[in-house]
C-alpha cells in the first residue's frame, strides 16, 4: 500500500510532515488501490518550497534493513504515566493502574536493546515497515501464538517522524495482514510509562487486558491492550 508524505520547507534547517490517505478497504487475496488527494492549503509566504513524496508500507527486505530498524530513535517522552497501585485486602488482591501526571516531562529508553531486538525479530511471523526508498521511516512486528493471536512486540516510528500517522499505517497494515492469517485477535504490549504508547493503543480501538511487572529484562512493568478482529 502507498500512502503520500508532503514534505514542507519553512526553513532551510526545518521540516515538518504530513501524512494523506485514502483508507478504502481491499478485499482478501487482492492488492490494495489507493486513491488519495492531497489538499492542503497555506500562505505562499509562509513556506519557500515544498515536495510531495510517497512512503509505503511493505514486508521487510533482508538483514539490512533489520539493522536499520534496531538503529531508530526507539525513545519518548512523556509527561504522564500508568501508576500500579496494589493492595491486599483478605483473600484479595487488588490491582488498579491510574494515569499520573509527572513533575516534568522525562526521556525513556525503549525497553530492550537494538541485540536483543535483533534476535528476537528471527522468530517474528510478520515484520513490515514504513520506507521512502530504502530509507526505514519505521516498523511493525508480530508473532502467532498458540491462541490463533498476533502479539504486536514491536511498533516504532522515528523518534522525528512521529504524530505524522505513520504508526496508524503499519498498524492498519497488519491488521489486515491478521485478517487475512484468519488471527482472532491482536494485542499490542507496551511499559507503563510509555503514555504515548498506552494513547496509541486506546485511540485504535484496543482495550487494556493485562499486565506483567517481570517481562521486561529493564524491570519495567508490561501493559497488555487487545483487540478482537
Amino acid at each position: 500500500m502507498t500512502y503520500y508524505l508532503m514534505l514542507v520547507h519553512k526553513t532551510p534547517k526545518i521540516k515538518s510532515f504530513w501524512i494523506f490517505s485514502d483508507h478504502s478497504c481491499a478485499e482478501a487475496g487482492t492488492q490494495p488501490q489507493i486513491a488519495v488527494s492531497l489538499r492542503h492549503q497555506v500562505q505562499s509566504h509562509a513556506m519557500k518550497s515544498y515536495t510531495v513524496n510517497q512512503f509505503i508500507v511493505r514486508e521487510v527486505r533482508g538483514e539490512n534493513e533489520l539493522l536499520a530498524c534496531s538503529r531508530l530513535d526507539h525513545s519518548f517522552e512523556t509527561g504522564f504515566v500508568w501508576q500500579m497501585d496494589v493492595r491486599q485486602e483478605a483473600e484479595e488482591t487488588l490491582v488498579r493502574f491510574r494515569t499520573v501526571r509527572l513533575p516534568r516531562t522525562i526521556r525513556s529508553s525503549y525497553p530492550r536493546t537494538p541485540e536483543t531486538l535483533l534476535a528476537a525479530w528471527q522468530k517474528r511471523d510478520c515484520f513490515l515497515v514504513a520506507a521512502v526508498d530504502d530509507v526505514i521511516l519505521g516498523y511493525i512486528n508480530m508473532r502467532i501464538d498458540a491462541t490463533q493471536r498476533g502479539w504486536v512486540a514491536d511498533l516504532a516510528v522515528g523518534a522525528s517522524l512521529r504524530r505524522r500517522r505513520i504508526g496508524s499505517a503499519l498498524l492498519e497494515q497488519a491488521t489486515r495482514w491478521a485478517a487475512l492469517h484468519h488471527l482472532r485477535t491482536m494485542t499490542i504490549e507496551t511499559q507503563t510509562k510509555n503514555f504515548p504508547g498506552i494513547s496509541f493503543a486506546l485511540a485504535k480501538g484496543f482495550t487494556f487486558c493485562g499486565y506483567n511487572d517481570h517481562y521486561y529484562a529493564n524491570q519495567d512493568i508490561a501493559l497488555f491492550f487487545n483487540k478482537r478482529l
